[in-house]
């Protein structure tokens, strides 16, 4: 919302500089699972891949917000899945194919069993 730009520009520097960063692809107020364009912008400008992530657990409480966020409970179990989508050298990929990839991944390691 506020400061993206300058928040897009320093993540691209840390990028570009080796180091990793991570975001919520659906970004801070939804749609949930429904990538923005942030992820895919900071891959290509940085010519990293993307490493799509979903954490699953079991108990947990999960809150009535708009992402249904998940606090899992004492000792539960935690499953993490990942996919990672290569960014092509010397192409530069349609913004609005790479978030639908994202998502598509996204929706594909969530089902996992």
């Amino acid at each position: 919302s506020r400061g993206g730009s300058e928040a897009l520009r320093q993540c691209v520097c840390t990028l570009e500089g080796g180091q990793s960063v991570g975001i919520a692809a659906d970004g801070p107020r939804g749609p949930r699972h429904q990538p923005h364009p942030g992820a895919a912008v900071m891959a290509v400008r940085a010519r990293r891949p993307i490493v799509c992530v979903v954490a699953r657990a079991w108990p947990c409480l999960r809150l009535k917000s708009w992402d249904r966020f998940e606090i899992p409970w004492p000792f539960a179990r935690v499953r993490l899945s990942y996919s990672e989508i290569p960014i092509p050298e010397g192409t530069d990929p349609e913004i609005d194919a790479l978030q639908k990839e994202i998502r598509d991944r996204m929706d594909a390691i969530a089902q996992e069993k």
